[in-house]
């Protein structure tokens, strides 16, 4: 499927509001409609998928131990969102 105008839409919104934060993002379509946003932080490599719907799930998996993390599904981007995000980002 196309990608949908909502998955455009929240990861635009997304890039730019972490903007600050320096995340090389890397994108990809998905079969459904969405978007995934890969990138990584000083151990953590991170995929965040942005649904068809507009929907957020951020996953990772540390890089040298065996320790993964997966989010909470978010209804929409929000400042809660991105307070998870930077916060994952200044993990060491």
């Amino acid at each position: 499927e196309p990608i949908s105008r909502a998955a455009i839409a929240h990861a635009h919104q997304l890039i730019l509001t972490t903007v600050q934060l320096k995340i090389d993002y890397r994108l990809y379509p998905t079969e459904l409609g969405g978007l995934l946003l890969e990138f990584e932080s000083s151990s953590w490599a991170y995929s965040l998928e942005v649904s068809r719907s507009g929907t957020l799930h951020l996953v990772g998996a540390h890089v040298e131990r065996d320790e993964n993390y997966a989010s909470d599904i978010y209804e929409q981007f929000s400042d809660q969102f991105v307070d998870l995000l930077s916060a994952r980002m200044a993990e060491a």
